[in-house]
Formats: C-alpha cells, structure tokens, sequence
C-alpha cells in the first residue's frame, strides 16, 4: 500500500477476505486503522485457548447459544429454481393470483376450471407456468393444446414432448404428474369431453390445418 502513496488504510473483505483482512490488521497494525470482515463467524473457532479467559458463566452462555446453521430451513423447490410464468400479459396476471391465493382467486376463469402446469423448456430448460382449462377423466387431467387456433403448437406441449414429468396445480393441490398425448382411441372421446366445457375448441380445430392434441395429465407418486 505504501506504493500506492497509503500511509493509513483499512481493510475490508468478505467471503475468503473475511479471513485475510483480519490477518492484514495484525501483520500491519501500524499502518491498518481498521478492519471490517463480513459474514465471517469468528468465535469460537474450536480452540480451547479462546475459552480461558471467560468466567464460568460466561462459557455456560456460550454453549446455550445455538449455532444459527442449525436454524436453516432446507429449501422449497421454488426457492432452489426458479419459475417463469406465461410472458402473455394477463395469463401471467391469472397465474400469479391463482398462485398467491391457493386457486381461491383463478381456479374457475369465466366458469372454466383451470390448473396451473409447469414444464421445462426444452431449448431453455428453465421452469415455465401457465394456467389452462381442464376436465376430468376419472382421476386424469384432461387439457388441449389449442393454442387458440394457430398453426403452430404451444410452447407447454412442445415443453412436455421433450420431457413429460411436470408439476400441477388444481386449487391448492400441488403434484408431480406425467403428462402425455392422448391416444387415437381415447382423443374423440376426450376432446368432445373438452369441447363441452369450452366450445371454442371446435372453431379452433377448423380454423388450423395442425390436428389439435388432447393431453392427458396422471398424477405420479
């Protein structure tokens, strides 16, 4: 530091300088007015010489003190990755009041029941989010990759061809769940099952040239 014109300086450092300004302070005590180390837990360190000086009651305290990493909660899966809701403006807007209320809010869209379905992308591999219209068969989930009629498919089908473990949301209900393209016995049966809930999906089917697919969604574990 003296080269660079410093008579007097501090130290300051985090992480692994947590431990190299303390160091620093010590080596060069007549130059260093001051140290600051963040995020470094000093003490005790596990040497018995830094509990000579303490009273008994002082070390009593000590050792009723509880380590704060015995405090960390494991995280959810949405703390340790990220989701990524619909960029289409009010699909996003549904997603996250159906998320902050537990489906309270969201669940019925216009009278329609609507889940959330959460898929990796296949070119990103992030996590993605939309809220659909659903029915039920049975214990399944029946969705249509309608895309509103466009010729090319939506990106959550696209998502669940490349992988098709995904996570659901039905009200306050949150499952892993397999995710495939119904069959060519099941899917007229299927799709009347949804056009009845939603007769738009008829108009969209003529509106495209792409055979629109019926996905059937079953809850895994």
């Amino acid at each position: 530091m003296d080269r660079l014109g410093y008579g007097r300086y501090g130290a300051q450092g985090g992480d692994v300088g947590a431990f190299v300004s303390p160091e620093l302070g010590r080596i060069d005590a007549g130059h260093v007015v001051g140290v600051h180390a963040n995020g470094l837990l000093t003490f005790p360190s596990g040497d018995p010489a830094e509990l000579e000086g303490l009273t008994e009651a002082e070390q009593a305290r000590l050792e009723a003190q509880e380590d704060p990493m015995d405090k960390q909660v494991a995280p959810t899966r949405e703390q340790e990755e990220e989701v990524f809701d619909s960029p289409t403006g009010w699909v996003a807007k549904h997603v996250r009041s159906y998320v902050e209320t537990d489906g309270k809010k969201g669940h019925l869209y216009q009278g329609m029941p609507t889940l959330l379905l959460t898929t990796r992308g296949r070119k990103s591999g992030n996590l993605r989010r939309t809220a659909l219209i659903y029915g039920r068969d049975g214990d399944r989930y029946v969705l249509v990759a309608s895309n509103a009629g466009a010729t090319k498919h939506p990106a959550w089908y696209l998502n669940l061809l490349g992988q098709p473990n995904v996570d659901v949301q039905v009200g306050a209900d949150k499952f892993s769940a397999r995710a495939r393209t119904a069959s060519v016995e099941e899917g007229p049966r299927l799709w009347q099952r949804m056009a009845s809930i939603f007769p738009q999906y008829d108009r969209y089917q003529k509106k495209t040239d792409r055979d629109i697919p019926v996905v059937v969604v079953e809850r895994v574990g």
